[in-house]
């Protein structure tokens, strides 16, 4: 049987998930303008209401499987913000200019600061950085383009090699790209859905894969079982969200939390699996590095 696909909505898949989103919004522009096909923000608010009503309708459990419309509610969270552009935008169009097309417009610039605002959230990175990253983004997969007989691996020191001399040929100095190698492997890493793949694989199989609950096996994965009381110590500086993510993870059994899957969890809770998952690694790091402020010499020892 085939893997079931997962949709990256707010990443590879963001192209899908804008184009079905404006379509949407697009079937009830009528609504937004007023008897003289001119902008009124009486007519705004029926457009708002119209659109998320729809949306609410079309992102139910049972109805949306993907969770496409899921997330596009989440683009919309900050709706009222798109009055005041569509506004300015409509109100200077030429007479002949076509209001849908011009709302389309208005949407697609909307929708992409919706998208890094969110994305930044999810993260923890600031919107600049994922612009940054989408530039770096877009010439590494032109140059992969200008070279379809080459099978290139864009996880490769070969190829951020080849982007930092693209980089220091076309955009020397511009900061809005990154002029260190070592910046180029670290947007990668960070953002790019196959690096952080590996990543996660490689952190998971090295440290983080247990097979019982409880502290001890927490203990023995992180520091070969030494300093129980001090991790204890390091687990309560956590947040309630860090907290319950450790015992769904480690079965650690302090909240009540056990009996959940993560999926279960993520579930509940309504958290995308690349927030679980981002979070489950800060978390971590986050407890390796009280350890060391602890003990530097806990975390350089025979397993790390």
């Amino acid at each position: 049987m085939a893997a079931e696909y997962t949709f990256d909505w707010l990443g590879q898949d963001w192209l899908k998930l804008k184009s079905q989103l404006v379509r949407l919004c697009a079937r009830h522009v009528d609504v937004l303008l007023d008897t003289e096909d001119q902008y009124s923000r009486a007519g705004f608010q029926r457009f708002r209401d119209a659109v998320l009503e729809e949306l609410r309708q079309r992102a139910k459990p049972d109805k949306d499987a993907s969770g496409l419309w899921s997330e596009a509610l989440g683009l919309l969270a900050e709706f009222d913000a798109l009055g005041p552009i569509l506004e300015r935008e409509l109100g200077r169009k030429k007479a002949q200019a076509d209001p849908v097309q011009v709302v389309g417009q208005c949407l697609r610039f909307f929708l992409e600061n919706a998208r890094r605002e969110l994305y930044a959230l999810e993260t923890g990175e600031t919107s600049g950085r994922i612009k940054t990253w989408e530039r770096l983004d877009r010439i590494s997969k032109s140059l992969v383009r200008l070279d379809p007989e080459r099978e290139t691996d864009r996880c490769s020191d070969e190829h951020f090699n080849v982007l930092h001399a693209y980089i220091k040929e076309h955009h020397p100095g511009d900061y809005n790209y990154p002029q260190k190698l070592s910046s180029i492997r670290d947007y990668f890493h960070l953002f790019c859905e196959c690096c952080r793949e590996r990543t996660v694989d490689v952190a998971e199989d090295d440290l983080y894969s247990l097979t019982s609950g409880g502290i001890s096996p927490l203990m023995d994965e992180l520091l070969n079982g030494r300093m129980e009381d001090i991790l204890r110590q390091c687990l309560q500086r956590l947040t309630t969200q860090e907290m319950e993510i450790m015992n769904v993870e480690f079965k650690l059994d302090t909240n009540g939390l056990t009996y959940m899957s993560a999926t279960a969890y993520r579930r509940e809770t309504g958290m995308s699996k690349r927030l679980y998952e981002l979070t489950k690694q800060k978390v971590l790091q986050k407890l390796l590095v009280c350890l060391g402020d602890s003990d530097p010499m806990a975390v350089t020892g025979d397993r790390i």
